[in-house]
């Protein structure tokens, strides 16, 4: 099973579970800061999950967020328990092999889109485009901004390499884990072809999506938009980089 091929299998519920799950994850795992408070995204998972983490206490001024942490693994494991139910011709480990794949997912796709931009946004500044452009680069510096130190050369005077060396890394990590876990839910598929059809997925999302950004920002061409609107600001920074 490859990533392009399992994408298509998630249906519309078991997407939308599974994302829920992912925003408690990421509040086990990123601090809650004031900074992040501000932050419109983050401010979405936010209000999405403290309603059900209030259940298990308040949150923790400092460190991470253990609650959060519980909610995940509880829902990690009841979906694991559950997946059996609909799937009895599977293994009774199936739902969460399932639930791993679906992670890996999730992930190629958002670091694959974190570290293309990352790759315009130093191109110009972080400070060039809007909030959202700071939050990508907020998180691709925290995941490869051990690369500078180590590779000094990649940051060239112009262009800075190492977001390439990020997308390298997520292409083939989630191509062996999705090899490992195809092997366990029967549907194997080797490392080389994951890794190749994972780039391949990433040219189609990019034409699709930026084709369909490119059509959302003729629109807003035609009708009156302050320039600081949220929507006018991301689509401005999806788009402009590669038009420049």
């Amino acid at each position: 099973m490859h990533i392009v091929r399992f994408t298509f299998k998630l249906n519309l519920l078991v997407i939308l579970v599974n994302t829920y799950i992912l925003f408690f994850v990421l509040r086990a795992f990123v601090p809650l800061t004031k900074q992040l408070l501000f932050n419109r995204i983050y401010r979405f998972v936010f209000k999405t999950t403290e309603p059900v983490l209030r259940l298990f206490g308040k949150i923790r001024k400092n460190g991470l967020d253990y609650r959060a942490l519980y909610v995940s693994i509880g829902a990690i494991v009841l979906y694991s328990i559950l997946w059996p139910l609909d799937n009895k011709d599977k293994f009774f480990m199936g739902g969460f092999i399932y639930m791993l794949a679906s992670f890996v997912t999730y992930f190629f796709y958002l670091f694959s889109f974190i570290f293309i931009s990352e790759f315009f946004i130093l191109r110009r500044g972080v400070y060039a485009y809007g909030e959202f452009a700071r939050v990508i680069h907020f998180l691709s510096d925290s995941v490869i901004g051990w690369v500078r130190k180590l590779f000094p050369k990649l940051v060239g005077k112009i262009w800075d390499y190492t977001p390439g060396v990020g997308l390298l890394f997520t292409v083939v990590l989630s191509a062996l884990f999705m090899t490992i876990l195809s092997g366990f839910l029967g549907d194997a598929v080797s490392l080389m072809e994951n890794i190749g059809m994972g780039l391949l997925a990433l040219v189609d999302m990019f034409a699709f999506v930026w084709i369909l950004l490119l059509l959302v920002r003729l629109f807003l061409f035609w009708i009156p938009v302050h320039k600081e609107n949220f929507l006018y600001e991301n689509i401005m920074f999806l788009t402009e980089p590669v038009l420049a």
